[in-house]
């Protein structure tokens, strides 16, 4: 039998591909305090960066800009890893947790990347 953290190797990607566009720096958030943090209090992430969120349910998701120094791209996906929305996030200079945008899935999710690089428009 595998032990939690030889799971968590096996089942994390060693690359993602969103349309031509691939990441293989993967940093997976899948406990409380990873997801809460996500991509706060950092400066920058490499250019092949992405951040997978996995939660242990589907249902609808929402992220928001706190602490956050760069803008970024959030992809949410549901339980069969289709696309179900796709945000660019804004850096907010307010500190006030009430007033920040909510980014929402709108619909259930189960995945979550946020990647710096991707083309939506």
């Amino acid at each position: 039998m595998f032990d939690e953290a030889y799971r968590k190797v096996l089942s994390t990607p060693r690359e993602i591909q969103i349309g031509p566009y691939v990441f293989d720096y993967i940093e997976t958030a899948d406990n409380d305090v990873s997801i809460r943090r996500g991509l706060m209090f950092r400066d920058d992430v490499p250019e092949n960066y992405c951040m997978l969120f996995r939660f242990n349910d589907n249902e609808v998701r929402s992220f928001w800009m706190k602490n956050c120094e760069f803008p970024i791209i959030v992809v949410f996906l549901d339980k069969d890893w289709k696309i179900v929305a796709i945000h660019r996030m804004k850096v907010e200079d307010t500190v006030n947790d009430e007033e920040l945008t909510r980014y929402s899935s709108r619909s259930s999710s189960e995945v979550c990347y946020r990647v710096q690089r991707l083309d939506i428009d």
